[in-house]
C-alpha cells in the first residue's frame, strides 16, 4: 500500500529506537553504513545526501522554484545555483564522448 505524504506532517519519516525521531548523530551513523554496504568510499554525510538529490532533479530538469519548494529554501537565488551546477554538468567533457550504438 503506497504512502501519501503531506508537506504539512511534521511527523518523522524514519524512526529510530522506541519509535523517536533520529538525532543528527543517529542519521550520520545510519548514512555512513548505508554507504559502507553500498561501498562508497568517499566521505558521505545526510547534507552530501541533499546535495545529490538537489544536483540530480536539476540534471533531470527540475525547475529551481520546485527545488526552492522540496529543500525548503527561503531564497529562490539558493536553488538557481543547482540549476546552473547542472547546466555546466551537461556542458562537460563526459558528455562530448561518442556514444556507440548496440547492434
Amino acid at each position: 500500500m503506497p504512502t501519501k505524504l503531506d508537506g504539512r506532517d511534521r511527523t518523522s519519516l524514519l524512526a529510530g529506537r522506541a519509535n523517536r525521531p533520529y538525532t543528527t548523530t543517529g542519521l550520520h551513523r545510519l548514512v555512513a553504513k548505508a554507504a559502507k554496504l553500498a561501498s562508497i568510499d568517499k566521505p558521505v554525510s545526510p547534507h552530501w545526501l541533499r546535495h545529490s538529490f538537489a544536483t540530480l532533479a536539476a540534471v533531470g530538469g527540475a525547475p529551481p522554484y520546485q527545488l526552492q519548494a522540496n529543500l525548503g529554501h527561503a531564497r529562490l537565488e539558493t536553488s538557481q545555483r543547482y540549476v546552473h551546477w547542472a547546466k555546466g554538468l551537461a556542458d562537460s567533457a563526459v558528455d562530448r564522448l561518442p556514444i556507440s550504438r548496440l547492434t
